[in-house]
């Protein structure tokens, strides 16, 4: 019997299996402290509207809800959002409950699935740089990424979002797309000699890539518009070089034909009553895709011509640039809606939008509250951000005297994408984390070539090296290796610490809003909100936190993170008349309000307060709310204190004195519960009042006041008024007296004028309906 060699172990294939095992635990780390209580505290409102989408999913599998009665509340709204992501928590939920998962279930399979999308980018990054650069390179990406907090924030347990598939996708489409593009210039692929086989197969999985994209969000065309930017750059570079381009022409073409018949087929089922996205996003990247392949068979008949005809290669630019002049022109004048989604999408990225601009995750990355900051970019990336511009130079430099492979003009299209998106908008710093991991791993690993890696790893067969001389290649290896782990491992740490940290608002909004659901009365359609459903009042709140009143307290919202009801919201918190408040809360059929600390002013004393913000996107100049009598000693103003989000959240709709400046009271709003920890939210009632009246001396001052107390404060309900010529009086209260609950009252107002007092017992039927009660 022959003795059968031992399999060789894959040393790579272990190592990574390793990286990604260390992937899995730093993402897995938030569920040490998210799950409280049965319920997983989300980190960030859109995971709880991706939660409500998940679970509308689950109930009506497998079709996603497209419009939400409870957004944007009474008017209802169209869900942008693509559906992959949901789908696929979803069908995980339904797995995971055997056909009938409970909301535990379905919260703790939606939050493992992003931590599950970012292990797999990890090999899919290690294979992207393996063919850009090399293996070792390849696994220095791979354990950057695995890291890297700018890598990892979008991909933690309890993230419930698409960002972390945005990567995957984006990142397998690249990888197939330039393979097939390698692979067919390496055989020499001809039309005439296709098969599904190699380059077509990757180039049809390519097509299948670019479909689920635009099926995992609805800025897919972002980063399919990566590869025609790199396909130009190659067109060009090959016309300039004398080369023939068909090997990217049919890769080219075979990707954006795959990719258009899939979402055609999305289209055919929609038209047949199984919508799977959206009538507006379903044409919008069909007339993309449909163009995408269109500029492949255009680039590759220019490009033949110009070789032909021997003409300059500058040329093939500005003959290119003509034709899409030409070609927006013809769009414009067939589907004018096109140019003008095309221009929101720039206008986006831009962040030059009055909204976009008091979104955090829009901000320029070294940019912080309108200031110069590097505060992100070390958060996020640490010292792999400066190894990243390092190997970004060298990599320049050693690229600048060689004909650059496919692959390589591919990398420095990428990088270019990426560092502009990047830099424009924090909210592509996961995008960015994979250029970054790119880069500082060739810095590492040039470091470790320097070093004598190549040669420790494999001594020339004709020469093996000195002990001495091994020795010393060891001592320099030792030494570069323990530097560069010094070098990473503040990254590690801001992993951990980041991931151990929830956001600090998320646990407050998340008890007031299941207090909400708990004790408000309940609303119809909760999970069939569909057109033509009309649940029965909103809730108001800055539009930051309305996607957890949508998912936790399961109650419609006037304003959410799609940015509605943004204005509405913005007046209400900012007006300095309740009568003007009430106006707004009516016209939006709203019954209760819901506000933080951190919607207060930071001239107020409120770290990282938004009041300015809300005070901007109500029309106001915002300076207006804060005294700038001394630059170094800004403060805010009566004119804030006397602002509805003050009243409210100040003085509890009391009344009370703020220092030397006055509060009045609220007449139709009353307290109806709060929390008490790091960001204090707190819930309002919108009541009619129940109307106070009685005489008293003519002009006389008269006062009313109502004990409260809650199991943090107590406090007094106090107003005044003057009595008229005839000595009557009246005061609109909205409280009830002798009540229970997480606000219990006295038993009774004490009204006083002078020395003379009463009480008036108003009942909770007064209160609600407006009534009158004689005191």
């Amino acid at each position: 019997m022959k003795n059968v060699a031992p399999s060789r172990v894959d040393w790579t294939l272990l190592l990574l299996a390793g990286i990604m095992l260390l992937g899995l635990a730093v993402r897995l780390l938030p569920a040490l402290n998210t799950i409280v209580g049965g319920q997983v505290i989300f980190n960030g409102p859109d995971s709880s509207y991706h939660m409500r989408r998940i679970v509308y999913t689950v109930l009506h599998y497998p079709f996603p809800n497209l419009f939400d009665s409870y957004v944007s509340y009474p008017d209802g709204y169209v869900i942008g959002w693509p559906p992959v992501f949901d789908f696929l928590a979803a069908t995980a939920a339904l797995i995971l409950g055997l056909g009938s998962p409970g909301a535990f279930t379905i919260e703790m399979a939606s939050s493992l699935l992003p931590v599950l999308i970012g292990v797999l980018t990890i090999p899919v990054v290690y294979y992207l740089v393996r063919g850009l650069l090399n293996e070792k390179a390849g696994l220095i990406a791979a354990l950057l990424f695995a890291i890297i907090p700018a890598g990892v924030f979008r991909s933690m347990f309890g993230v419930v979002d698409h960002h972390g598939l945005e990567v995957l996708v984006s990142m397998a489409m690249y990888l197939l797309f330039i393979r097939s593009v390698t692979s067919a210039k390496k055989s020499d692929m001809r039309v005439s000699s296709l098969s599904l086989t190699g380059p077509v197969a990757y180039a049809i999985l390519a097509g299948i890539a670019s479909a689920c994209m635009v099926l995992s969000w609805d800025g897919a065309a972002i980063f399919i518009g990566v590869i025609v930017a790199y396909a130009f750059v190659q067109y060009v570079y090959d016309v300039r070089n004398g080369e023939d381009s068909g090997y990217l022409t049919v890769p080219g073409a075979i990707a954006s034909a795959t990719g258009l018949a899939v979402i055609l087929v999305v289209d055919a089922l929609g038209a047949a009553g199984f919508p799977l996205i959206t009538a507006s996003m379903a044409w919008f990247e069909t007339i993309f895709l449909a163009g995408v392949l269109i500029f492949f068979i255009v680039m590759a008949f220019l490009s033949s011509l110009f070789q032909k005809r021997r003409l300059p290669w500058y040329g093939l630019p500005v003959a290119t640039a003509v034709l899409a002049v030409a070609a927006v022109a013809v769009v414009w004048v067939v589907h004018p809606g096109f140019i003008y989604a095309a221009r929101s999408g720039l206008i986006y990225l831009a962040g030059i939008d009055e909204v976009m601009g008091t979104v955090t995750e829009t901000e320029m990355l070294f940019m912080s509250g309108g200031r110069l900051s590097f505060a992100v970019p070390w958060a996020y990336f640490s010292f792999i951000g400066p190894l990243s511009v390092l190997g970004l130079l060298l990599y320049l430099y050693t690229a600048r005297v060689k004909t650059l492979k496919q692959g390589e003009v591919f990398l420095l299209v990428w990088t270019a994408a990426v560092l502009v998106l990047g830099i424009m908008q924090k909210r592509f710093l996961n995008i960015l984390a994979v250029s970054v991991s790119t880069f500082g791993a060739y810095a590492i690993y040039r470091s470790l070539q320097l070093a004598g890696l190549e040669e420790y790893l494999h001594p020339s067969k004709s020469k093996k090296p000195s002990a001495a001389r091994s020795g010393s290649i060891s001592t320099a290896l030792t030494l570069v290796s323990c530097i560069v782990a010094l070098l990473l491992l503040p990254s590690l740490i801001s992993t951990i610490a980041m991931a151990l940290t929830p956001e600090y608002y998320a646990q407050d909004w998340n008890s007031a809003c299941q207090w909400v659901s708990d004790n408000t009365p309940k609303t119809s359609f909760l999970y069939s909100a569909d057109n033509g459903t009309h649940p029965e009042y909103g809730i108001m709140s800055w539009w930051d936190y309305g996607n957890y009143i949508l998912y936790r307290a399961e109650r419609p919202a006037v304003a959410n993170n799609f940015q509605t009801g943004v204005n509405e919201s913005a007046r209400f918190f900012t007006a300095h008349d309740e009568s003007a408040a009430d106006a707004i809360v009516d016209n939006r059929s709203a019954r209760y309000v819901m506000l933080d600390y951190r919607m207060g002013s930071p001239y107020a004393g409120v770290q990282y307060g938004i009041f300015e913000d809300m005070a901007l996107l109500a029309g106001e100049n915002a300076s207006g709310y804060h005294d700038r009598a001394l630059y170094a000693n800004r403060s805010a103003n009566e004119k804030y204190y006397d602002s509805m989000y003050s009243r409210l959240f100040n003085a509890d709709g009391c009344g009370a004195g703020y220092g030397s400046i006055t509060i009045e009271p609220l007449e139709h709003y009353r307290l109806i519960y709060e929390t008490h920890g790091d960001d204090p939210v707190k819930v309002f009632e919108y009541v009619k009042g129940a109307v106070v009246t009685g005489k008293a001396a003519p002009g006389s001052e008269v006062g009313i006041r109502l004990n409260l107390s809650t199991p943090y404060d107590v406090r007094n309900y106090v107003n005044s008024t003057l009595a008229g010529p005839d000595g009557r009086y009246a005061f609109v209260v909205p409280y009830a007296t002798s009540s229970g609950g997480f606000v219990a009252t006295g038993s009774a107002y004490i009204v006083t004028s002078g020395v003379t007092s009463a009480s008036v017992i108003v009942p909770e039927s007064a209160v609600l309906s407006g009534e009158t009660v004689p005191a």
